[in-house]
């Protein structure tokens, strides 16, 4: 193995636990907000607010987050395949 292999072979490696750490944060950002906003659901359901009012928050909770996770993902498949169209390598 020569050392141009190894250096690509670690560089892989860095790649893939940089994957793996980011898909573990969008996985904890997800499970954060659902979490807090059941929880701040529960709460306006034991204050006797209507289902407009907890429709209404749970809304303004996912509505932005799925939209974020969407916009990133296009962002980023857009980033490759312009990177690809230049014949740009990694």
């Amino acid at each position: 193995m020569t050392q141009e292999d190894r250096d690509a072979k670690l560089n892989n490696d860095g790649r893939r636990v940089l994957f793996y750490l980011s898909l573990a944060g969008v996985a904890g950002l997800v499970l954060w907000t659902v979490v807090k906003t059941e929880l701040r659901v529960r709460e306006l359901v034991a204050q006797g607010f209507t289902d407009v009012a907890i429709d209404s928050v749970r809304n303004h909770a996912y509505f932005p987050m799925f939209g974020s996770l969407l916009g990133a993902a296009v962002m980023i498949a857009l980033v490759f395949v312009v990177k690809r169209g230049l014949g740009v390598k990694r």
